[in-house]
């Protein structure tokens, strides 16, 4: 038996207030498609290049590029985990004054009921879709994130250890190194070094698991949270608070000024830390599997040097650079060079006027995508605490030196 069913496609239709390049840009780059789309892209934007999109909920998306013509069209397939059969997507792109008018039209979805959940996703993704990429495109504000709720909490996963340590009963939650005053854990009483143990009745053991368990929630919720201090186990109510826009200065010049001023901040802490502090205890282990003082300074400025890879690939186009792990292989190249805690550090502030000059070298072009620039510039500027958490480990290798 033959069935006979039609196609239809969907279209959605945005005015931007960007050029067409900079629109281009957002469904040819990888980066750039995680930057309002997907939660994982990798992508070769070529004709049968390959596309795989991923979302942390689950979706997976595979496809390749059949047409592109540059600030003009993009066109791929698609297919999505659990839907019925491919599609395809046509994203057409024309000058509307100093702006582009976008239209975007997912075919080939089958009028068979089979179809409608599908329908229905592609509908609410797309429009969504669209509306986080004005968005990203005009203010670099990525509304995920800044509609997601925020706990105001410095999450770290709980190891058998501190547990022990602070004499917690269980040894899987989310550890506390601090909250955010006026955030919402801190209004709820939580503290540093408490240890989040579930969410409305969700286990959380992990910070992705953090993460599911506010599932659905906004700002202005509120959420039964249990948490441990020390041994004992305490349950209270928390209003979810909403995220403030990052506060990043609009000019590279002032931006690096900024980051400098930090930087200063951070070297007098650093010479306040290392003041008296001889060569034996800098090398003194505090325990076994802990950094000494050379060591914590070892990975600082491998930390910063990082930071200015990931800086200059996020200014190209791509930022793809996972941090691995705090691994031994780190650690030697540095500690074979810098032999003492004085030249070490010494080489840390070198770092850190190199991440200054890099932002202020940051090429004019850039600044034209908002979303690119605000994720870097937030990064840059907030990456003080770090250090200072690292600060925090030497002074207590300096108190095991000294017994």
């Amino acid at each position: 038996m033959v069935v006979n069913t039609r196609t239809r496609t969907l279209t959605f239709t945005r005015t931007l207030n960007v050029p067409p390049p900079v629109v281009y840009r957002a469904f040819t780059k990888a980066m750039a498609v995680r930057e309002w789309l997907a939660d994982s892209a990798y992508l070769e934007a070529r004709e049968n290049g390959p596309l795989l999109l991923g979302w942390r909920a689950g979706y997976v998306v595979a496809g390749n590029f059949t047409a592109l013509k540059e600030n003009a069209r993009v066109a791929f397939t698609w297919q999505g985990r659990g839907e019925p059969g491919m599609t395809e997507v046509e994203v057409l792109l024309s000058a509307a004054g100093a702006g582009t008018e976008i239209v975007v039209r997912h075919s080939g979805v089958s009028d068979d009921p089979a179809w409608e959940a599908a329908a229905e996703e592609f509908r609410k993704g797309w429009e969504s879709g669209l509306e986080n990429l004005q968005s990203i495109l005009e203010t670099g504000l990525d509304q995920r994130i800044m509609r997601r709720p925020m706990l105001g909490i410095g999450p770290s996963p709980l190891d058998p250890k501190t547990a022990a340590k602070l004499g917690i009963p269980v040894e899987k939650g989310v550890y506390l190194d601090g909250v955010i005053e006026g955030g919402g854990a801190h209004k709820a009483g939580l503290r540093a070094q408490d240890v989040i143990v579930s969410i409305d009745g969700h286990p959380v053991f992990d910070f992705a698991s953090l993460v599911g368990a506010l599932n659905g929630r906004v700002a202005g919720d509120t959420v039964s949270v249990d948490y441990y201090r020390g041994k004992d186990k305490v349950n209270v109510p928390m209003i979810l608070a909403g995220r403030p826009a990052p506060d990043v200065p609009a000019d590279p010049a002032q931006l690096a000024e900024r980051v400098a001023a930090v930087y200063g901040e951070l070297d007098a802490e650093l010479d306040a830390l290392l003041s008296g502090v001889t060569d034996a205890e800098a090398s003194h282990q505090p325990e076994e599997g802990e950094w000494n003082v050379k060591e914590v300074l070892a990975h600082l400025i491998w930390t910063e040097r990082f930071a200015q890879m990931w800086a200059w690939g996020t200014v190209g186009g791509d930022d793809d650079f996972a941090w691995p792990d705090n691994n031994r292989m780190q650690l030697t190249p540095l500690l074979a060079v810098y032999h003492t805690a004085g030249e070490l550090a010494a080489e840390l502030k070198r770092a850190e006027a190199g991440t200054v000059a890099a932002v202020a070298a940051m090429p004019a072009d850039f600044l034209q995508y908002k979303g690119s620039y605000l994720r870097l510039g937030q990064f840059i500027t907030s990456f003080a605490q770090h250090t200072r958490d690292h600060f925090e480990q030497m002074r207590a290798a300096v108190k095991a030196a000294r017994g």
